[in-house]
C-alpha cells in the first residue's frame, strides 16, 4: 500500500477508505478515523481541498469519541503544520 501511495497519492487515499469503511463495517469507529486522518494527510499537496475537508472530518470524528490529541493532529496538519503520515 504504501508504494501505491507514493506513487499516486489518490490511489492511496482510495485503498485508505476502503480501509475506513471496513473498519466502520466491524464497529471500529477509531480506526476508520484514523484511516481517514491518513488519507487527508497522504492528499495534502495532491489534493488541498479535499485533504482539508478528510482532515476536519477527521478531527470532528476524533472529538465524537473523546480522543483530543488525534483530533488536534488532524486540525494541525489541515493547517499546515505536521504532515508526517502516522
Amino acid at each position: 500500500m504504501f508504494k501505491v501511495a507514493e506513487e499516486d497519492p489518490s490511489a492511496g487515499a482510495e485503498l485508505l477508505a476502503e480501509a475506513e469503511e471496513a473498519w466502520r463495517a466491524l464497529d471500529r469507529p477509531l480506526e476508520a478515523t484514523r484511516a481517514r486522518l491518513l488519507a487527508g494527510q497522504l492528499l495534502l499537496g495532491h489534493d488541498d481541498e479535499r485533504a482539508r475537508e478528510m482532515l476536519e472530518q477527521a478531527a470532528e470524528q476524533s472529538d465524537e469519541l473523546g480522543v483530543p490529541h488525534l483530533a488536534e493532529k488532524a486540525r494541525a496538519v489541515a493547517g499546515g503544520g505536521d504532515r508526517s503520515v502516522t
